[in-house]
């Protein structure tokens, strides 16, 4: 049953509370990140695949190791390896928190990123390295003097993947902070237009359905 405003003063009077009230849709349009191209929502779940990938990958590469296979198994190698397989639990986390908008489960990948990630990532990038110049291999773009670029090189591109990395993840857990923090105001903001006026408030810019008479 719609009820309908006896006279114009009402009628605007009407319009005027339902204008006051918040929108029912969040705009993320200030929530982007990767230069603004991506939402920063894709962006993380871009940045954590690619974090899943390199984990996995990285494991398997560390297992076929020389030093850990032919009985002889290398404590450091066992270690890296310890490492990556801690930071599974909080990959798969963050993507329970891409599915549920919940904005805390996302720092368990962040902390694991830096804390033991990061350590694993060096040793083994480390290892390429040092495996690749001990055969000159072709790849290197550095040689005799300027070996020393062989590493600065790639662990300059390596802080800036991660650092885009943590930089998505930071914008994703203030996306959904926010995200929170509006769906919360709007909802109190319904009860207290539901109760104040004793009618049942849809969203939209329509007469209200209800008892109430202006």
């Amino acid at each position: 049953m719609y009820i309908y405003p006896s006279s114009n003063y009402a009628l605007l009077f009407h319009l005027y509370l339902l204008s006051s009230l918040p929108n029912r849709v969040f705009d993320s349009r200030q929530h982007r990140c990767c230069f603004n191209l991506i939402h920063a929502k894709i962006g993380l779940f871009v940045c954590g695949t690619l974090l899943f990938h390199q984990i996995t990958i990285g494991v398997l590469w560390l297992i076929n190791q020389k030093e850990f296979g032919n009985g002889h198994h290398s404590w450091t190698i066992i270690l890296v390896i310890a490492m990556r397989v801690l930071q599974l639990p909080s990959v798969v986390l963050m993507y329970y928190s891409l599915w549920k908008q919940n904005p805390y489960f996302l720092i368990p990948v962040g902390v694991t990123q830096i804390m033991i990630g990061t350590l694993a990532d060096i040793y083994s990038l480390l290892k390429i390295i040092a495996d690749a110049e001990a055969v000159n291999a072709w790849w290197l773009p550095c040689k005799d003097s300027f070996q020393i670029l062989n590493i600065i090189i790639p662990m300059f591109l390596y802080f800036c993947a991660v650092f885009v990395f943590l930089y998505a993840l930071c914008r994703c857990h203030v996306y959904f902070l926010a995200k929170s923090a509006f769906e919360l105001e709007r909802d109190n903001a319904r009860r207290h237009f539901e109760d104040l006026y004793g009618c049942n408030y849809n969203g939209s810019n329509e007469y209200i359905e209800g008892t109430t008479q202006f």
